[in-house]
């Protein structure tokens, strides 16, 4: 394999993400295009546990491995990859509000038209931008995010399924060792409404993309909520609920800091493509679907940076979404240090 950082391994880079971005788009043109008029309504939310990827949804095997020189993972790497995990109070709820409110003065000078703000958490360039405490604050939580994502994507063998489908692995591979998992970039995110509400631009951060087509080196992505939200009510009942939901204290449910910003997976399901006949002719249909995460401060979202994975972000309506977004790689020659 050339060595990395080499004109060798550039090239070979960027033939890869042409070939991956190339195939991303092709996905992701078929999945807009399969979204029904009522997906919002008719949307999964995925709460805490471990949850299958469709079938259907898992990432083409047609693509070559990279970085130059992996080796094509085994079939016990690949049923792991085909998972997504939601974990909740990964970092403590009031670290991930303070932070939040940190990131919402720092990083308003960054904003752009969209409402969107962002800064790379990794080394050590943001520390002047968010102030000594709030980069150390940072730092902790992106080191409790690795741990987890280690520890729910570890490749080992599955030791037992419950009732709901959650998974539990064993810590360990084949031949004894812990699969690490290395920094490969992270951002910290302050998205608002945008200031003017004009019709909403084809690219944005509520693009659906793919992780690993935008940079090759990502193979888990993990997202850390630091403020409460809650989807877009359907209706005006559901409205009047949720203000009730979010403004009583005797509850269990925190008050919503923002409203949209959803975690939206958009999947193909097992029974989705099917053929019909038209015109004589053999013509393949599909329905995407909408697999949702709620935001809760604390919760960690963990999944394949592939195309097993198609996603996007929600419009934020109103409030502020404030995240901690973690990317790793496999690969230790290719980690950037915390």
């Amino acid at each position: 394999a050339p060595r990395v950082g080499s004109a060798a391994w550039n090239a070979a880079r960027l033939a890869w993400r042409d070939v991956a971005t190339a195939s991303a788009r092709a996905l992701i043109a078929r999945r807009v295009d399969g979204l029904r008029r009522d997906a919002s309504e008719a949307s999964t939310f995925l709460e805490a546990g471990t949850h299958e990827v469709p079938t259907a949804c898992r990432g083409s095997e047609r693509l070559p491995a990279f970085p130059p020189g992996r080796d094509r993972e085994p079939p016990e790497h690949r049923r792991q990859r085909h998972r997504r995990h939601v974990v909740d109070g990964v970092w403590p709820a009031e670290r991930c509000g303070v932070l939040a409110s940190y990131a919402a003065s720092a990083l308003a000078p960054l904003r752009d038209r969209h409402g969107e703000a962002s800064v790379a958490a990794l080394g050590f360039a943001s520390s002047e931008i968010l102030g000594d405490a709030a980069f150390v604050d940072m730092r902790g939580a992106l080191a409790a995010m690795r741990r987890e994502a280690e520890r729910v994507f570890t490749f080992g063998t599955v030791t037992e399924t419950d009732q709901i489908g959650s998974i539990e692995t064993k810590r360990e591979t084949g031949d004894g060792n812990v699969r690490r998992l290395y920094p490969a970039g992270a951002l910290l995110t302050h998205i608002v409404p945008a200031a003017k509400q004009t019709k909403q631009p084809v690219h944005g951060y509520w693009s659906p993309h793919v992780d690993k087509a935008n940079v090759p080196e990502y193979d888990v992505s993990a997202i850390l909520y630091l403020s409460d939200g809650t989807p877009e009510p359907r209706d005006e009942e559901q409205r009047r609920t949720r203000a009730l939901l979010t403004t009583d204290a005797t509850t269990d449910i925190p008050a919503a800091e923002f409203s949209g910003g959803t975690l939206d997976f958009l999947d193909d399901d097992d029974d989705a493509a099917r053929l019909t006949e038209v015109s004589l002719k053999q013509k393949e249909t599909h329905t995407t679907f909408l697999r949702r995460v709620t935001p809760r401060r604390g919760r960690l979202v963990v999944f394949a940076s592939g195309e097993e994975n198609v996603h996007a972000v929600g419009s934020v309506t109103s409030g502020a979404r404030a995240t901690l977004n973690l990317w790793l790689t496999f690969d230790e020659g290719l980690e950037v240090k915390l």
